[in-house]
C-alpha cells in the first residue's frame, strides 16, 4: 500500500512501502535545460538563445528493508532472505528492462495537495551499502520528455 492506503493495480508498483521508499525526492523539481547563450567576438556580454527542454535525469536516496514485505506482512523467516526478495522483487518489476516501443514504465507522482503528474521513465537502482537487513540505494530515475505532466 502508499501512504494514501491505496493498494496498487497488477501493472503499478508503489516506491513507498513499507519495504521500500525513496527517502528524499527534491530533485524531481528540478528541469534539465539545454542550450547555451553564444559569445560574440569583440562585443559585451553574449548572445541569449532560448533553452529547451532536456531529458531528466534524477538521482534520489533509496532504501530497502528485510523485516516486512510491500503489503506489511512481518518476516516469519530471515530478515535477510526477505531483504533479497524485496530487491529481487523491485529488479524485475522496477530496474528490469522493458518491453514494448518506449522501453519506459508509467510513472505517476502524487503531489502533497493530492493532485497527480505523470512520465513515462526508466529506472536504475544500484546497491551503495548494506546495514544488517537495510540496503542503502541509489535510485535513478530519467525522464526523455524532460519533465512530469
Amino acid at each position: 500500500m502508499n501512504p494514501s492506503g491505496t493498494s496498487p493495480t497488477a501493472t503499478e508498483t508503489y516506491l513507498r512501502t513499507p519495504a521500500w521508499a525513496i527517502l528524499e525526492m527534491s530533485d524531481l523539481l528540478n528541469e534539465q535545460m539545454r542550450g547555451d547563450n553564444a559569445l560574440i567576438p569583440h562585443a559585451p556580454g553574449m548572445k541569449p538563445y532560448a533553452r529547451i527542454l532536456d531529458q531528466g535525469t534524477y538521482v534520489m536516496p533509496f532504501e530497502v528493508v528485510g523485516d516486512c514485505d510491500q503489503n506489511a506482512t512481518a518476516t516469519a523467516g530471515s530478515p535477510l532472505a526477505q531483504l533479497q526478495a524485496n530487491w529481487h522483487w523491485l529488479l524485475t518489476h522496477v530496474h528490469g528492462p522493458v518491453d514494448g516501443v518506449t522501453k519506459t514504465r508509467t510513472v505517476k507522482l502524487v503531489n502533497y495537495d493530492g493532485t497527480t503528474k505523470t512520465a513515462q521513465a526508466q529506472f536504475r537502482l544500484t546497491i551503495v551499502k548494506q546495514r544488517g537487513t537495510v540496503y542503502d540505494v541509489v535510485l535513478d530515475v530519467t525522464v526523455p520528455a524532460g519533465r512530469f505532466v
